[in-house]
């Protein structure tokens, strides 16, 4: 499984550790940053590390944009064109960002995913609520599966992630 985070910082940089210690079997992960020191440190970390998104996301299974709420909109309308929404699930770690916003960003319908995690899932300790949009229930136990191996994962509603946030 290939997955691109956008954003590797503090919450995508703890995504991308928690994933990279996990068991999932064919995983390539993909960090994108603008700091050439961090760009140094995810790639002696094992990480495809590059500031390049719109090649980040070109032949990903799961893009995980976790850049903060305010770049978002940007973000997205970027690398959309570079996107192949029919096959990627898409998901979010932006808090505050709705389905209805990723839809319009995106320019079209996709499998969507909104996760409101927190840091402790660097170490498998983490509390991370999920939400999805268009996703089957073979595309929704793949996400849970896969935040459940970083600590306790639920399935909420998407009018439960301000909630969410708040506790996480």
């Amino acid at each position: 499984m290939k997955i691109t985070i956008i954003g590797a910082g503090n919450m995508g940089g703890a995504i991308a550790r928690a994933l990279a210690v996990s068991d999932i079997s064919d995983l390539e992960i993909t960090c994108t940053v603008r700091s050439a020191e961090k760009l140094e440190r995810l790639s002696r970390a094992g990480f495809i590390a590059t500031s390049d998104n719109r090649a980040a996301v070109k032949n990903a299974d799961v893009v995980i944009f976790a850049v903060k709420p305010w770049l978002m909109e940007a973000v997205v309308r970027d690398v959309a064109p570079f996107m192949d929404l029919s096959n990627q699930i898409v998901a979010s770690v932006a808090a505050g960002v709705t389905f209805g916003q990723l839809y319009q960003w995106l320019g079209g319908s996709a499998v969507m995913f909104r996760i409101i995690p927190n840091t402790a899932i660097e170490v498998g300790s983490g509390v991370t609520f999920i939400s999805s949009c268009n996703a089957s229930s073979a595309q929704r136990s793949m996400v849970l599966d896969m935040f459940s191996r970083m600590g306790y994962a639920l399935e909420v509603e998407e009018s439960m992630m301000a909630a969410g946030t708040a506790l996480a």
